[in-house]
């Protein structure tokens, strides 16, 4: 009986982590596709969650480009940024406590952490 549970157990833990984990490696996969066309693909822990929401808001004035995408896509690729953003539960790293809560950072390559470690 207790290896009848175990087994039970361990198929509905599966199936509970399975869904977001699909949803995230799909999220992960259309971002490097979609993002990587035209730039490096940044990695969502360098900006907070509401710069990458102002950023997919406004894609078809993306820096110059129009990087329109359908509305699936946009809202997968938003979720997936916002999942991994720096100021996601749990994280607060020290550059992001120097920027105001108003304030929207829309460059990655203007933050102070990247312009030390990248001139």
């Amino acid at each position: 009986m207790k290896t009848i549970t175990t087994i039970v157990t361990s198929a509905a833990l599966g199936l509970i982590f399975a869904g977001p984990l699909a949803a995230q490696k799909a999220g992960e996969a259309l971002t490097k596709e979609e993002c990587s066309a035209c730039h490096l693909a940044y990695q969502a822990y360098f900006l907070p969650k509401r710069s990458w929401q102002a950023i997919m808001a406004d894609l078809p004035n993306h820096f110059g480009e129009d990087a329109s995408l359908p509305d699936a896509d946009r809202a997968e690729i938003e979720a997936f940024l916002a999942a991994g953003a720096a100021d996601r539960q749990g994280r607060n790293p020290r550059w992001l406590q120097a920027i105001s809560q108003d304030v929207v950072p829309m460059r990655i390559s203007e933050l102070s952490w990247f312009t030390h470690e990248h001139g």
